[in-house]
């Protein structure tokens, strides 16, 4: 019953349960009533005399006491009816009342607020500040508020929707009309039911004026809430739960109808303004009405708008009661029963009184009564007996007296009858015989379908027993209802159907075609009692005509397809262009084999792939002619691999190629595909597909075949032709290229005979030797050779070997200058293997070999400067560093002589150790070799030993950082980061006065960076680039070692920050 809240009351004052409906019938129509208790009683009673009179006795006292009941119930039900209309007005008023106090605590919280300076004020930042701090006042606007400002403009949103926040005719009609009832009575106003157009979830606003000068508010403060999560459904239920009671409940509605707040969920947002409660609050009324609800239960609801301090200038939401009628009448129900209850104790008291009155009296009738139901049953010698000396006994003789005569009469009839039913058994044994020994299956039905008698025929013919068949349904044989109603409908107008041919059902489930004859016996009244039948069996004789007809039809189609055949035979011999006959080509091909779409594929076996030669009809994407696909995974692959062609009735049945799914999309549901054989071997295939299931079998196959007989030749042939076609294109091509080559290449080209003798020469040949054409012409190879020899060696190499290239060899030229070149010389030969001539290109390469030696004196040169900067790096990095190291301790040793004798050997022993060190770098460095510490131990472990050893005073913390995936590097690599941190090291130890100093290696993807960063008092980079010892070669040997491997090197220092020393080498 909670499904809908309302629908729309089919009468206000209709009956709502049995017991109004009993009282309306009755008392509305009290003479209708009389009038069906004396019908009933004239349809029930007549047949008993003592009935009649029971009947007859009962009825003035049951209609008193029914009309008694009537009067009675029917005031109290208007009672009753009355006060609760009363009770649930006065019950939604009140409701109405409370819940418009609950709401106005959170209006009235948001119109203090929207009352205060900080929001009259319209700043922001004041604005969010105030709402921040009333947020647990104003938790039931949980869908967030909106502060606008005299033109309907927002000042101030939080999560709200786009369309909400929105000024002017953007905004929900809902939304402009709230903010104008607010703006209008400068008092709260609520909104009714709109969609969030975000969320999509509906929602309810609250507007309060923020107050002005002039009456006139400076802005509206709107706070929003959900009507299915928000705390405010918790008020809603609070109030309308605890009026509604345990057999009611009231729900909300805005003044559109829209449901608020409702117990069932479902309903929120829903439209009732339909329905009548709705239409009268929405109106200003208030008060109840008695309605229907959809399931046709009576309902009683109650409605009132809450209240509105102006009516005119505002849409009040309205509280909606609803409660089952049955409810509240159930106690008039049980009165009720009670007395019904009364009035049956009443009925029955007089009831038994009248019948023992009445028993005596009609005991001689019942008497009368008995003995005529004898007589009527055949019985004709009974006699009644009875003494009651008036007209009943009069009649019971007279009674005996027709029972008499009836026997004599009978006796006579069963003489006749026994005589007339020989007759008929004599006539019914020929029908019997001549029915049984038919060979035509006989039978017989009656009106409603069902087998009366049949003849062994019959049963033979269909094969059932005659118990089977005996009784069955004629429907059971039927196999085309529309044939049997044919059948029916002719019969039934004519009487008779002869020769109807119908297909019939036999028991085993086989179908016969057969001949049938029947007619329509009828009754001596002309009504029809049974159809009586012949039915022959023609399936021999239909299965002989239609293999007649298809063997005319084979014959008939096998000459088109010859003809076709033939056709299309010609069609593809016509030419040698294979491409300006595939379209003749698939037009005939559709006269034989019906298609969708259509295409030839021609099969490349070296690549794995195949070509879309040719395509018609549908189109899907990816497979269009000239497009390739692969082989694998395929129908083509299948029909290759197998050798044999590919019939699939149903695709999707089939579905194992790669491209079935697409042939699928596109509605194709059949193929067939059949191999292009020529000489033994698979050139291509030929494909057909069609939007209908089962489209392709054998003689679809069969014709495919014969056509790819016939294809598959012209096909070769015209590919042969296209080949040659093309290699004489090429060739063309080729000599027009050479040519095009020959004249405007750079190179010098020459053509000699098998002599010597000069053919031909290109103009670059000319410009180099100085000839004109007819000079060089006449000259030999060995005219411009400068030596015998050299030409002798050419000659020979070029005759063992067949070609030569880049051969070093001087050549003369006109004016007698010699010429470095380089000589290309290929022997020219035909298809049989003779030489023709020689062919030889020429590059002067004089001036390049002079540049070359320049080159090579300058990278000696380079060499020389380079071997030197290294050795002054080594010495800056290695030996100088040494030699500082043993100053040092020499320095150390001599302070300490005097004082404590065991230092002063430590610090020569450190001494003598770094001299040995110095030494052995020195001659590495003359070696070119890996420093020693490298030989020893990886980088890593390099440069954390040279942090441990970078202070041997301990004036300095060292740290090493290792970080990137480690791996090997080269020995250049390591070596150029192991010397710039030394030197760094060195730096700091000497010059930068630091506490600190930290050692780090990274590896990147691609790249290897070293940095050494200290907390000294720093320096200027820009400075640092001098001469001196100090600032000297130090820095430029770090980043000459990083250029050479094509790395980075930066310094990052600041007077009292200390320095930050980097190198980025690449690695890959």
């Amino acid at each position: 019953m909670e499904s809908l809240p309302f629908a729309p009351p089919l009468t206000l004052q209709s009956p709502g349960n049995r017991l109004e409906s009993l009282i309306c019938s009755i008392s509305g129509c009290y003479t209708t009533t009389f009038r069906l208790w004396v019908g009933a009683g004239e349809v029930f009673f007549t047949r008993s005399l003592r009935a009649k009179t029971l009947f007859w006795a009962l009825l003035p006292t049951v209609l008193v006491l029914v009309a008694v009941a009537i009067i009675a119930l029917y005031s109290y039900e208007q009672v009753a009816r009355d006060v609760v209309r009363q009770r649930d007005a006065e019950l939604a008023r009140i409701t109405s009342a409370r819940l418009f106090e609950r709401l106005a605590v959170h209006s009235s919280t948001l119109q203090a607020l929207a009352t205060g300076d900080d929001l009259r004020s319209l700043d922001p930042d004041r604005i969010a500040s105030t709402l921040g701090e009333a947020q647990s006042l104003l938790n039931v606007f949980d869908a967030g508020f909106m502060v606008y400002d005299g033109q309907d403009g927002v000042i101030w949103p939080v999560p709200v929707s786009g369309d909400v926040s929105s000024a002017g005719s953007s905004q929900p009609e809902e939304v402009r009309q709230t903010l104008a009832r607010a703006r209008q009575t400068l008092r709260p106003a609520f909104s009714g039911v709109f969609p969030d157009p975000v969320s999509g979830r509906d929602v309810v606003m609250t507007a309060a004026p923020i107050p002005g000068r002039d009456n006139r508010p400076w802005g509206i403060l709107v706070g929003v809430s959900d009507i299915r999560i928000s705390l405010l459904g918790a008020t809603f239920a609070e109030v309308l739960e605890l009026q509604a009671g345990a057999s009611g409940f009231a729900f909300l509605v805005d003044g559109n109808g829209r449901v608020i707040y409702h117990r069932d969920t479902s309903q929120l947002g829903q439209d009732l303004s339909a329905s009548e409660p709705v239409l009268r609050a929405t109106g200003g009324q208030t008060g109840a009405i008695i309605a229907e609800d959809p399931e046709g239960e009576a309902v009683i609801s109650g409605f009132a708008p809450l209240p509105c301090p102006t009516p005119r200038d505002c849409r009040p939401w309205t509280v909606i009661t609803q409660e089952e009628w049955g409810h509240v009448v159930g106690p008039i129900q049980n009165r009720s029963k009670w007395l019904l209850a009364l009035l049956v104790a009443g009925g029955i008291s007089t009831a038994a009184f009248v019948f023992l009155a009445v028993s005596g009296t009609l005991k001689p009738i019942r008497e009368l009564t008995r003995g005529a139901e004898r007589i009527a049953g055949g019985d004709f010698e009974y006699t009644i007996t009875t003494r009651s000396g008036d007209e009943v006994q009069a009649l019971a003789e007279q009674f005996n007296t027709m029972a008499w005569t009836l026997n004599e009469s009978y006796a006579g009839l069963e003489r006749r009858v026994q005589a007339r039913t020989e007759e008929l058994w004599e006539s019914e044994e020929r029908y019997r015989t001549l029915f049984e020994e038919s060979r035509d299956a006989i039978f017989i039905r009656s009106m409603a379908g069902k087998i009366v008698d049949v003849n062994q025929a019959t049963l033979d013919l269909f094969g059932f027993t005659r118990e089977v068949a005996i009784g069955s349904d004629v429907s059971e044989m039927v196999i085309n209802d529309e044939e049997q109603a044919r059948f029916n409908q002719t019969l039934a107008e004519v009487g008779s159907v002869n020769n109807f041919e119908q297909r019939l059902r036999r028991r085993d489930g086989t179908e016969i075609d057969c001949l049938v004859t029947a007619i329509l016996r009828r009754d001596q009244q002309g009504a029809r009692i049974e159809v009586q039948g012949i039915i022959r069996d023609i399936t021999e004789r239909i299965r002989a005509e239609q293999e007649l007809k298809e063997s005319h039809e084979a014959e008939r189609r096998l000459a088109e397809e010859s003809a076709l055949l033939a056709e299309i035979g010609k069609t593809i011999t016509a030419t040698l262009n294979i491409d300006e006959v595939y379209g003749k080509f698939a037009s005939d091909v559709k006269k034989l084999v019906d298609f969708d779409r259509i295409n030839v594929n021609v099969i490349d076996h070296d690549a794995g792939t195949f070509v879309f030669r040719y395509v018609s009809g549908l189109l899907q994407p990816g497979r269009r002619a000239g497009e390739i696909q692969e082989l694998d995974g395929s129908q083509t692959e299948h029909v290759l691999r197998t050798g044999r062609s590919l019939v699939r009735p149903d695709v999707a049945a089939d579905a194992r190629f790669h491209a079935d799914r697409a042939i699928l999309e596109t509605g194709m549901l059949s193929s067939i595909m059949v191999p292009l054989n020529y000489q033994g071997r698979v050139m291509g295939t030929l494909s057909l597909r069609s939007r209908k299931l089962g489209a392709y079998g054998a003689r679809e196959l069969a014709v495919l075949e014969r056509l790819a007989d016939q294809i598959a030749p012209a096909m070769a042939n015209a590919e042969l032709y296209a080949r040659t076609r093309q290699s004489e294109k090429e060739m063309r091509e080729a000599e027009e290229k050479y040519q095009s080559i020959f004249d405007e290449s750079k190179d010098p080209i020459l053509v000699f005979s098998m002599d010597g003798r000069c053919l031909d020469v290109n103009q670059a040949a000319l410009g180099l030797f100085g000839y004109d054409a007819q000079e060089l012409l006449g000259l030999t190879i060995r005219d411009m050779c400068v030596s015998q020899a050299d030409h002798s060696r050419l000659m020979l190499a070029v005759n063992q070997q067949g070609s030569v290239e880049d051969y070093e060899i001087h050549l003369l030229k006109k004016d007698g200058t010699e010429a470095d070149c380089l000589v290309s010389l290929t022997m020219q030969r035909d298809n049989d293997g003779n030489v023709l001539a020689y062919q030889g290109m020429v590059h002067d390469v004089t001036e390049r070999k002079r540049t070359e030696e320049a080159a090579l004196q300058q990278t000696r040169d380079v060499a020389v400067l380079e071997e030197r900067n290294r050795m002054a790096r080594e010495i800056h990095d290695t030996l100088a560093q040494g030699f500082t190291g043993i100053i040092l301790q020499l320095e150390a040793a001599e302070q300490v002589l005097d004082v404590e004798t065991g230092d002063v050997q430590s610090h020569l022993g450190r001494a003598k150790g770094l001299a040995r060190d110095s030494l052995q770098e020195a001659r590495r460095s003359v070696w070119g070799l890996i420093p020693h510490a490298l030989e020893q131990h990886s980088l890593d472990q390099a440069l954390r030993e040279e942090v441990r050893r970078c202070d041997p005073a301990g004036r300095i913390e060292g740290s090493f950082i290792l970080s990137g995936e480690k791996r090997e590097l080269p020995p250049d690599v390591q070596t150029a980061l192991l010397r710039v941190c030394q030197e760094s090291l060195n730096n700091v130890r000497r010059h930068a006065g630091a506490t600190e100093v930290s050692v780090g290696l990274e590896f990147h993807p691609g790249a290897v960076r070293l940095y050494v960063q200290d907390n000294g008092e720093g320096f200027d980079p820009s400075r640092a680039k001098g001469t001196t010892e100090r600032q000297g070669f130090g820095l430029t040997g770090m980043e000459q070692r990083a250029r050479l491997l094509e790395g980075s090197f930066h310094v990052k220092s600041q007077k009292g920050k200390g320095t930050l020393v980097q190198v980025d080498i690449p690695t890959n």
